[in-house]
């Protein structure tokens, strides 16, 4: 299923594919501004901790704001279970290209223009250092963007590191006869470009900095002076065997390692020379070292001299934008900040009002959620993301009513809106009208097969209706889009459970706690599992740890209770039963039936 089908975004057409991702060029349907939106084969992003490295490095680049020699990242979504960055795109010019790479192909400049853009990347790479940048790792031509003013551009700024931790072995990426990002983990853990890497990143990538960069540079500027082409290139791999991508990375290190610089004839070689040297001490320091040897050149070539770009105000967009990261990063107080300056900045700035009402939602300010919603209607009519806000706010508050006539209005103007339908069903479903609200979550998953929380919703109404076979095929079917989904794996084997299958239930416990350690709920219905298949001590084990995770959740101490019934601790086991019973009458009907048999069981031991 392509993601074709999101609410939000309309998908153009791919514009950019390789080993490891591919970018969409797309139109936001909230504001109808184009963008580039890029992501990594689902692979790469299969476990939590890949998910989480991917969003902190695109947040990071988002953080930098604007800078004219860098391509804006706006914000990081999650788009059909896949994290996507949503970037600037930059638009082909009149050479029909819009990257270094395409002008190297069709155009190469001259030595003025290439120092003007050398220089702009040194400022970009300077700039995004004093925001926290260690190392870029994948600087190319490719990621070198060419606007239609002839401003260059840094793109994908830490996107490589996706790779890290990668075992899958070698894993050389060639797209349309040029070398891609590539990685290795058998020899040590590289990562980024061959034909751009230094020495040491073949080696251990993680570890890399600036001067890292600065060699990568280098690479660039040898391919200014000589019209795109390399000065180190192994034979490409001639199949996809892992012996030949081995044999490539192998060859493409050794010559970084040891072979001499092939001669060039131009006035930056000693620059080049620099950037290229083989042992990371023996390179420039840092880019604005780099950028004065360049602007030096270049003045004494054409007279010309480039000031360095001026740091200026954000405007209200960009701050909504800064504002989004630092939500994204948990950074609730000042994502708010950022906002509110926004809206001081522009008092009507749609985006500003429904973010910061989003805040006061999460905050639990519902009425302020629905005052800031109201807000953004008013200032834009035509964008459907505060309706659903809004009604969201007013079923947290039980204002079923309210919240249907959001959610109506919401689909009025989009009637194949996943959201709106899958929160609409919500509503039916907090009513126990669950017929209704299966319906609902039906059409969502029609419109949107990859929604993650209709297929939860969906599972969740048929438990409810006692399908237990239909729930069971919910859970696969949302553990083929998220095979780490932890809440669907233990949920999953809660039914296994009660179908009493109990070692498949274990088993998806087992997987839930390989994605999630300290998911309280999976380890209790571990528990669960190991008693019902007579493992007392071990089930006593993990009742105790899901309660020492969270001690208000009833379950895991009636399974220790049963444990240490089954292990004859009486008073123990009374003592759990009691315990069980004082956490469960907060939702007695869930617990009913257990909560008897809880009695029961203490009468029986007290005997």
């Amino acid at each position: 299923m392509s993601e074709r089908s999101d609410p939000y975004y309309q998908y153009v057409r791919p514009i950019g594919a390789g080993g490891f991702g591919i970018v969409f060029l797309a139109i936001y349907r909230g504001n109808g501004n184009t963008y580039a939106i890029k992501t990594f084969r689902d692979e790469f992003l299969a476990d939590p901790a890949a998910r989480q490295r991917f969003k902190q490095e695109a947040l990071l680049w988002v953080n930098f704001g604007s800078h004219p020699n860098i391509v804006r990242a706006f914000w990081v979504d999650e788009i059909a279970c896949r994290l996507h960055i949503v970037m600037e795109y930059i638009f082909p010019g009149k050479g029909g290209f819009n990257s270094l790479q395409g002008c190297f192909e069709r155009c190469p400049p001259d030595l003025a223009q290439g120092l003007r853009w050398a220089i702009g990347v040194c400022d970009g790479m300077e700039y995004a250092r004093s925001k926290g940048l260690t190392a870029h790792r994948d600087l190319k031509p490719s990621n070198l963007m060419i606007t239609h003013d002839n401003r260059i551009k840094i793109s994908d700024f830490g996107l490589a590191s996706i790779l890290a931790g990668t075992s899958a072995g070698p894993m050389i990426s060639v797209v349309e006869g040029h070398i891609g990002l590539s990685c290795q983990s058998a020899e040590g853990e590289g990562f980024g470009t061959p034909t751009h890497m230094p020495p040491e990143q073949f080696a251990d990538a993680v570890h890399c900095d600036v001067r890292s960069d600065i060699y990568a540079m280098g690479i660039i500027l040898y391919q200014l002076a000589s019209k795109g082409r390399l000065p180190f290139l192994a034979d490409p791999p001639r199949n996809f065997s892992a012996q030949e991508q081995m044999r490539f990375w192998r060859e493409m290190a050794a010559l970084h390692r040891t072979a001499p610089l092939p001669y060039i004839n131009s006035p930056i070689a000693p620059i080049i020379q620099r950037c290229l040297a083989k042992y990371p001490q023996d390179r420039y320091p840092h880019f604005s070292a780099l950028r004065a040897d360049l602007a030096e050149v270049l003045l004494k070539e054409t007279k010309e001299t480039i000031p360095a770009p001026q740091p200026r105000s954000l405007t209200a967009q960009e701050l909504v934008a800064e504002g989004s990261s630092l939500d994204d990063l948990g950074k609730a107080a000042e994502a708010l900040q950022r906002y509110e300056r926004a809206i001081d900045l522009d008092p009507n700035c749609a985006l500003a009002w429904n973010n910061k009402g989003k805040l006061m939602n999460d905050a639990g300010d519902y009425q302020q959620a629905i005052l800031c919603f109201q807000k953004a209607r008013a200032l834009k009519p035509e964008m459907i993301e505060p309706y659903i806000n809004q009604g969201n706010s007013h079923r947290a508050l039980k204002q079923f009513s309210e919240a249907k006539s959001c959610f109506r209005q919401a689909l009025k103007m989009q009637p194949q809106n996943a959201y709106a339908l899958n929160n609409l069903g919500a509503v039916f479903a907090d009513q126990d009208l669950i017929q209704e609200a299966l319906n609902h979550y039906n059409q969502a998953i029609q419109y949107y097969p990859r929604y993650l929380q209709a297929w939860h919703n969906r599972a969740n109404a048929h438990r409810k209706l006692g399908d237990l076979t239909g729930a069971l095929a919910d859970y696969d079917r949302i553990l083929e889009i998220d095979p780490a989904d932890a809440n669907a794996l233990y949920l999953k084997s809660e039914i296994l459970i009660t179908l009493n299958r109990f070692q498949e239930a274990l088993s998806c416990c087992e997987k839930a706690l390989h994605y999630e350690p300290q998911n309280g709920y999976a380890i209790s219905t571990k528990s669960h599992a190991l008693l019902c298949l007579g493992r007392w001590e071990e089930s006593l084990v993990f009742s105790q740890k899901a309660i020492s995770l969270d001690t208000n959740n009833p379950a895991p101490w009636y399974y220790q209770a049963c444990a240490l019934d089954h292990l004859e601790k009486p008073l123990e086991a009374i003592a759990s039963y009691e315990e069980f019973i004082k956490r469960a009458q907060n939702c007695a009907s869930q617990y009913k039936k257990t909560i008897e048999q809880a009695k029961l069981k203490i009468q029986s031991l007290r005997k």
